[in-house]
């Protein structure tokens, strides 16, 4: 971990435990912690879902709701930031539940002192960088930054599950660039990886200009794009309200290849071919859809 201030959320509803928690941690040297207190679940989902922490502590009680609950509703709608969780009682019922809903540690109150919670919190963290660098190097294209095959499976079979249970529509686009190996044979394989960079930026920009069409998955344009192979792309869609949504976002990914992409000082001109499969008129499951 390097030196800069680590960003804490805690959910506790005693303001005791918060000044305890407080106390601790002003204590640890070397290590600036800034610290946002919560004492009600229902601020704290807004706060999770608003915000970036570099991790989160959670009281076991928290009124109606366990801790557990929050983290779990917290990480079923995308959340990736450790958890700890903070109880009063020593329980190992509890700490398996906790260890299985996804929390990184478990800390009973007043057993710990600064410098195991200290460590309890630089070791969530340094787990779930290693954790993330393992899911980009499994999930990610290491040249363009995009989703691989792997992850656009997925994600296309979680939208695909949302489209037949709430009866809504999603698009996929593929997108062949056409004559990319004379580009690669002509220009060398930098130059070639340097123009699949750029078209991966032309695609992003395309869905993100076309929110007012349809939204993509998880609201984020570079999860919806996704390297299929070499010269592929694949753009999915979804909650579109029309077809024509996904054949305006083809029109604009066109119209952005019209521009040529400079490449090492050359202006480059490009071409792509789009098919485009609507859910559920052209299908309903993965396998039909790309």
């Amino acid at each position: 971990m390097n030196n800069d201030p680590i960003k804490l959320l805690l959910v506790e509803d005693d303001e005791d435990d918060f000044i305890v928690t407080r106390d601790l941690l002003s204590d640890v040297k070397g290590k600036t912690y800034i610290i946002e207190w919560v004492s009600r679940c229902d601020e704290a989902f807004n706060v999770i879902e608003s915000k970036e922490y570099d991790i989160i502590l959670l009281d076991y009680r928290l009124g109606k709701m366990t801790g557990i609950s929050l983290m779990r509703q917290a990480i079923d709608s995308g959340c990736t930031m450790p958890f700890i969780l903070l109880t009063d009682q020593d329980s190992q019922e509890t700490d398996l539940e906790a260890m299985e809903a996804g929390a990184s540690d478990y800390l009973v109150k007043g057993e710990f002192n600064t410098a195991m919670l200290e460590r309890a919190i630089r070791y969530a963290i340094e787990q779930k960088t290693a954790e993330a660098q393992i899911r980009k190097m499994a999930f990610y294209d290491n040249l363009t930054k995009l989703p691989n095959r792997v992850l656009f499976r997925d994600n296309l079979k979680y939208a695909l599950e949302q489209c037949n249970r709430y009866k809504r529509m999603a698009a996929v686009l593929f997108i062949d660039v056409d004559n990319f190996k004379r580009v690669n044979a002509t220009f060398g394989q930098a130059v070639g990886d340097e123009l699949l960079q750029g078209i991966s930026e032309l695609l992003i920009r395309s869905v993100r200009l076309s929110d007012a069409v349809s939204r993509n998955v998880k609201g984020d344009e570079k999860e919806a794009v996704a390297r299929f192979g070499e010269d592929e792309f694949m753009i999915l869609l979804t909650e579109i309200d029309e077809a024509k949504g996904a054949e305006k976002v083809a029109e604009r990914i066109l119209e952005g290849f019209n521009t040529p992409i400079l490449l090492g000082g050359r202006e480059v001109f490009v071409r792509a071919s789009i098919g485009i499969a609507i859910c559920p008129t052209d299908g309903t499951d993965g396998d039909t859809m790309h």
